[in-house]
């Protein structure tokens, strides 16, 4: 099962730079695919085809697809480490929103991965997450909602051993402040 799954991942990455659309379908079909937990080779290639996938509809601009893709990962992601799991969702949703693609679904796109991360307690994951929606009401000019959820955040975070977020979260608060011409 793995070594057919690492064959077809090989033939992806080949046809990448001639066929997108070729090493598409076979990265989906390869991310469609059940496969056993224990089988840490094809979890590994699994991961590496989301995050190649994702990377080429990124690259397409297909935004739609990659949101899709972004939800229908979840179960397989509730089979992997917490850590992986986080890494790949922050990866995917940083491509989703480096892409400007400005589809009005950012903002919903965020909300909804920081509500799987509280139904699933991963509270580390929500708190990047939500750093970054305060990023994204930042730049989408919606200073309340940012100092709103800024200062929630900002007391879970002084309570927390995270201090590079904790920074992030209290620069990105004084950005928007100055933004407002509101300093203290």
């Amino acid at each position: 099962m793995a070594a057919v799954a690492v064959a077809e991942f090989q033939r992806a990455r080949s046809l990448l730079g001639t066929d997108r659309n070729a090493s598409i379908d076979i990265l989906h079909s390869i991310v469609k695919r059940d496969i056993q937990d224990c089988d840490e080779e094809a979890v590994r290639v699994k991961e590496q085809s989301i995050l190649e996938l994702g990377g080429l509809l990124a690259k397409t601009g297909q935004a739609a697809e990659l949101g899709g893709l972004l939800k229908y990962v979840r179960p397989f992601l509730n089979s992997i480490s917490k850590a992986k799991a986080a890494r790949l969702v922050r990866s995917l949703l940083d491509l989703f929103l480096d892409m400007e693609a400005a589809t009005g679904q950012e903002v919903e796109l965020c909300l909804e991965c920081i509500e799987w991360a509280k139904a699933e307690k991963r509270t580390f994951l929500r708190q990047a997450l939500e750093a970054r929606l305060i990023s994204l009401y930042f730049d989408t000019k919606c200073y309340q909602e940012a100092l709103q959820l800024g200062s929630q955040l900002l007391q879970e975070l002084k309570k927390m051993d995270d201090k590079a977020l904790l920074v992030e979260v209290q620069l990105l608060e004084s950005k928007t402040y100055h933004a407002l011409s509101n300093l203290p």
